[in-house]
């Protein structure tokens, strides 16, 4: 963020009022019985990353210069460790999303992961296919074990969760969940993948009941359109 925002008459009025409300200690030794007074004020969500947080009085805490420098790497501009950690823990307490999770869902075969590939970056995944064949040691092209898949799935919806503190996107490969199974991962978009699959990988999923998926993707897509959820097909 520019000086034009550090320099405004808006900010300099809702930094006094933080450290008013604050009575001018640093929160963080207050935290730990310690009375030090505090001499500026910190974003615990970094104004560059998350603008529509600048003027909440919420996301302001009142510190010492020391420690307040110790919120950031110097260098980088990125929060430090104890800095995420301070976000963390306001996120979870004012129930915070801070990453986005989309649902690629599709047929066996139908480019589910080839297209989280090609998207993904330093995000993270869930595939069940792996997941499930890393449970056996095994490729997740020839590794059907219905308990491995069953314990895979049954982790989907604490990965959604708990990924959301290590990347701002998370990708969740599903063939076709059922809607409850997509509530639990409360996703933020959906992707409908609609790639056909060859003879091989029809030889590989003949056990799977592809009409019966078909069905369950068509009630995801009504589901979606029901709760605003934005759905795109590839």
């Amino acid at each position: 963020m520019s000086n034009e925002f550090y320099n405004s008459k808006k900010w300099r009025k809702l930094r006094r009022a933080v450290l008013v409300r604050d009575k001018y200690m640093d929160q963080l030794e207050l935290r730990a019985g310690r009375r030090v007074p505090a001499d500026t004020v910190h974003h615990i969500f970094p104004v560059e990353k998350y603008p529509q947080y600048r003027f909440c009085a919420w996301n302001l805490i009142s510190l010492k210069r020391v420690n307040h420098e110790l919120m950031h790497n110097r260098i980088t501009g990125e929060l430090s460790g104890a800095g995420h950690k301070l976000m963390m823990e306001t996120a979870e307490e004012r129930r915070i999303r801070l990453s986005m999770i989309t649902l690629v869902v599709g047929l066996p075969g139908s480019g589910k992961t080839t297209y989280v590939r090609r998207v993904m970056n330093d995000g993270l995944a869930y595939d069940l296919d792996y997941i499930a064949a890393a449970f056996r040691l095994r490729s997740p092209h020839s590794e059907r074990h219905e308990a491995a898949r069953r314990m895979a799935n049954g982790m989907a919806k604490a990965f959604a969760q708990n990924a959301q503190r290590f990347a701002s996107q998370i990708y969740m490969i599903r063939s076709a969940p059922t809607i409850d199974e997509v509530a639990a991962m409360d996703p933020d978009r959906i992707v409908v993948c609609s790639g056909t699959y060859s003879v091989a990988d029809r030889a590989d999923y003949e056990r799977f009941d592809l009409a019966e998926m078909s069905e369950r993707i068509r009630e995801l897509e009504e589901f979606a359109e029901a709760n605003e959820i934005p759905l795109t097909r590839i």
